[in-house]
């Protein structure tokens, strides 16, 4: 996996466009095979976004935020089983990319409604507030990845008034 490369080939898996065909490849699988490769896919994004090449060339590819994002909605019917350590790192990913910047921020938050309207949710938030409310107590990882989110989302943006309305989006899901 890309996990443990050396810096050197990361830096040319990036330039070389790897980063843009990795996520573009996994947005068209069925959910059969997202399923299967969801934790290689994972493990992935986090050797990639681990080293400054690599983060740099996700933040280049417009669709990578979102694609992210995707595997937080609630387990439906014909949809991808993501375990929870695996939700637990994709929060913690969407968490350093949107204290990144103030782009990288809009990104997340862009991603969060793309979720939302493709799951029919009332919030860009229902989908980390089920998290919190429905995972098992021995999901500590888990529900300790999404506060982290939650802090990340409200204490990131510079603008007050940004902050201000995140934080009520947060209370109209009943989070506080």
């Amino acid at each position: 996996l890309l996990k443990n490369c050396d810096k050197t080939f990361l830096e040319e898996f990036a330039d070389l466009g790897g980063v843009r065909q990795l996520f573009s490849v996994q947005m068209y699988w069925d959910a059969q095979r997202r399923a299967e490769n969801c934790h290689a896919f994972v493990e992935c994004c986090r050797g990639i976004m681990n080293n400054p090449a690599g983060l740099n060339a996700v933040m280049a590819t417009p669709f990578a935020v979102r694609c992210l994002a995707s595997y937080l909605a609630p387990n439906q019917a014909n949809e991808v089983d993501v375990d929870d350590e695996e939700r637990a790192h994709i929060l913690e990913l969407l968490a350093a990319v949107s204290l990144l910047e103030t782009k990288a921020y809009a990104l997340v938050l862009d991603a969060l409604d793309s979720v939302r309207l493709a799951h029919g949710h009332p919030s860009r938030f229902t989908c980390i507030v089920t998290i919190l409310q429905t995972a098992r107590p021995s999901a500590a990882m888990l529900q300790g990845s999404a506060m982290k989110f939650v802090n990340a989302l409200m204490s990131g943006p510079e603008e007050l008034l940004t902050r201000v309305w995140v934080r009520t989006e947060f209370i109209q899901q009943g989070l506080m």
